[in-house]
């Protein structure tokens, strides 16, 4: 290798490091808008699919066999797994799966949680589920437009070019030492 090639190389990986960073940054930020434009209470699914969901409870329980729920269908299934302390905002919160089954019809639907033996009162946290007849449909509801127009996951982008990125950026610092060296032989540096 060559003064000549070393210095093409180098500028050539610092280059594509840069791309890969913004590539990241543009993956970390569609990740972030999406979720700050997703309320928390509205899932979208598609018919026959599992999800894992949580909310909040208003009154403390003992535990999830204290808790039960109201639909809008009796084709949406939720199953309890735990109750837990609130993360930001204490409190106490339910987490668990949510089916649905395969024959329902695309729409809008609700889900209030309630614990048992209390009569249905207008809740702050009743959910809302947007079911969507087929996969193109369900893939434009996404909020994140890497997920809506390439089908994958924003985060996922991120995490793909960060090792990518270290690679050119270690290919960077590799090919300035090996430029240095090179000139240290031709005597035009120390």
């Amino acid at each position: 290798m060559n003064l000549d090639q070393a210095s093409r190389w180098r500028n050539q990986a610092g280059k594509a490091g840069a791309f890969f960073c913004i590539l990241i940054l543009i993956g970390v930020f569609d990740a972030l808008i999406a979720q700050f434009r997703q309320p928390l209470n509205v899932l979208h699914v598609l018919p026959g699919t599992s999800v894992e969901i949580n909310g909040s409870l208003e009154e403390k329980v003992r535990g999830i066999e204290d808790l039960t729920y109201i639909s809008s269908s009796d084709l949406i299934r939720l199953s309890f797994e735990t109750t837990h302390p609130g993360f930001w905002f204490g409190g106490q919160m339910w987490s668990g799966r949510l089916t649905i089954r395969p024959h329902i019809e695309p729409g809008e639907y609700s889900l209030t949680v309630i614990p048992k033996g209390k009569k249905p009162q207008k809740s702050r946290f009743v959910f809302r589920i947007n079911v969507y007849r087929d996969l193109s449909s369900h893939q434009q509801s996404f909020k994140s437009l890497i997920r809506r127009y390439l089908g994958i996951p924003p985060w996922w982008v991120a995490v793909f070019f960060l090792p990518l990125t270290a690679l050119m950026f270690g290919m960077v610092f590799y090919l300035s030492q090996k430029k240095e060296h090179l000139m240290a032989q031709g005597g035009k540096a120390e």
